[in-house]
């Protein structure tokens, strides 16, 4: 019940019965959020989830919010006070002493808002991007060192020297009828599934949460056994392969010697093997890239009222390089051999494109943000999109401050999308508001309130804030003053309670039907 959105309060309790000499006490208890115990305090926390708690340690604490001693919920805060009584103020000495606050200023989303929403999804594609085509980069990497005209050369060299060195057989001479003057050197062993297996064996033996499952098909003796024969054969085989390695640098060093003293030809050295990996690689490569094409939807995020669609998509023209490369280049020969991919990566390398960037030129990834009801935004969506964001974004900081959100968005978009988002952050970090608006203010249940007063005392302006819960019949400032929770908080939200009563009755009781 306490994880269903809309379900009821749960309240957890005994049926005993209080007297004087009660020493111990049941443990199903109900903590709530309170510090003036009263019927309507009560009733206040149980009208709110964020407020009660099972557990003592549940719930809200303190912690100093200004260097001047003023004290906040590290739960939701509402800052409230007449025009220049020193909301903003306070906000940002709370700012200044906290060092990593997530600062949503005044009227901050309205400018530059479709810059903002622009750097915004870029910055969140490049991430897309990035993690998308990971590793076709690491592919790419290892393609472009493939030369593979040289390769091809190579072979046409090997071939030659031979039949040349073929020719010659007969008139061998001294040098060139030594055997090492045409032995092929040693091939070195690759010890890597070896290492891995080694490393398998071991993750079983050391495993403790599924050592139940393990032992019902190998025993730890046997797997300890295996272990310690692949350590043997691991270090046998990398013995082997350094002597081989000595062994190559000496024959290497004597065919050299053989070839400069000869008369006769020297077979040219090829590693076939390496050249036939290369063109299974090459083949490879293709088939990845012709797969990548294909056209598809690759992440859809939702961000409160909006979905984030991002998709691939073929290059269609040169201007799409330009736009991936941020310069003019001519990309018009490269784009030609589009459909080659292994041609184009190398064309796309001739144009100048650095190589730890060429991966990004195979696809496009582009996304939209849609509204609710799946069109592209329109521009005040566009402001509504980046507050949403900035509030998501404010988890990597250890407080969230807001000024008066109601000064650039409706109160309909702040209480169906804005409120839940902010009581959901309020329960990973302080979060503090400084609002003018009820549909904020009083619809959004904060865990404590502070009000703000500006005095003209002795010539000299005095700045106070007093601080208490919501339910709190008077609220106090750390120099002892109190004020009237319900009077303070009536003349800020809804001009006072004249004002508040005739809206109520000759305004919207009169429009019912």
């Amino acid at each position: 019940m306490f994880k269903e959105p809309q379900g009821l309060t749960p309240v957890l309790f005994s049926d005993m019965r209080f007297k004087t000499e009660l020493k111990d006490f049941p443990t199903r208890h109900t903590f709530v959020d309170l510090k003036d115990i009263s019927l309507a305090g009560i009733k206040s926390c149980l009208a709110d989830k964020s407020k009660i708690s099972l557990t003592k340690d549940g719930g809200n604490d303190f912690f100093q919010a200004t260097d001047d001693g003023l004290e906040l919920s590290t739960g939701l805060n509402i800052i409230l006070g007449e025009r220049s009584s020193g909301k903003t103020v306070t906000l940002n000495k709370i700012a200044s002493s906290s060092g990593n606050a997530k600062y949503i200023r005044q009227f901050s989303l309205l400018q530059n808002d479709e810059e903002t929403f622009n750097r915004t999804n870029d910055s969140r594609l490049s991430i897309i991007h990035n993690n998308y085509l990971n590793e076709l980069k690491s592919v790419i990497e290892d393609v472009i060192q493939i030369d593979i005209k040289q390769n091809h050369l190579n072979v046409g060299n090997y071939l030659d020297s031979l039949k040349k060195f073929a020719t010659e057989n007969e008139k061998k001479d001294l040098f060139s009828k030594c055997t090492l003057f045409s032995e092929d050197i040693f091939s070195i062993s690759d010890l890597k599934n070896l290492d891995k297996v080694i490393e398998s064996v071991t993750t079983l033996i050391e495993n403790n949460e599924y050592q139940d499952i393990i032992v019902k098909y190998i025993s730890i003796d046997n797997l300890k056994k295996l272990l310690l024969e692949l350590i043997e054969k691991a270090i046998s085989s990398k013995k082997e392969n350094e002597e081989k390695i000595w062994l190559n640098s000496i024959i290497k060093d004597i065919k050299r010697e053989l070839g400069i003293k000869t008369t006769n030809s020297v077979i040219e050295e090829i590693d076939y093997y390496k050249i036939a990996l290369d063109e299974i690689k090459i083949k490879k490569f293709e088939e990845v890239v012709n797969e990548l094409k294909t056209e598809r939807q690759i992440n859809r995020e939702e961000l409160g009222k909006f979905s984030i669609v991002t998709s691939t998509q073929i290059i269609t023209g040169a201007s799409d390089l330009q736009k991936i490369a941020h310069d003019k280049k001519t990309y018009s020969p490269a784009f030609g051999i589009y459909s080659n991919p292994y041609g184009y990566l190398l064309k796309l390398k001739e144009t100048g494109v650095e190589e730890a960037g060429l991966y990004k030129f195979f696809i496009k990834i582009e996304s939209e943000t849609l509204n609710k009801d799946g069109f592209k935004v329109s521009g005040g969506e566009r402001s509504e999109f980046n507050l949403i964001h900035e509030i998501k974004d404010a988890t990597k900081y250890d407080i969230l401050l807001i000024d008066e959100p109601e000064s650039s968005f409706d109160n309909l978009f702040l209480k169906k999308e804005i409120n839940t988002l902010i009581k959901n952050i309020s329960e990973l970090m302080p979060v503090v508001v400084v609002t003018h608006n009820s549909t904020v203010g009083a619809s959004i249940k904060p865990n404590y309130v502070a009000i703000t007063q500006k005095n003209i005392e002795d010539k000299i302006i005095v700045y106070r804030v007093f601080t208490g819960y919501p339910s709190d019949k008077e609220l106090t400032c750390s120099d002892g003053s109190k004020v009237k929770n319900y009077d303070v908080i009536l003349n800020c939200l809804e001009a006072g309670v004249e004002a508040y009563t005739e809206r109520k009755t000759l305004t919207y009781e009169i429009l019912k039907d």
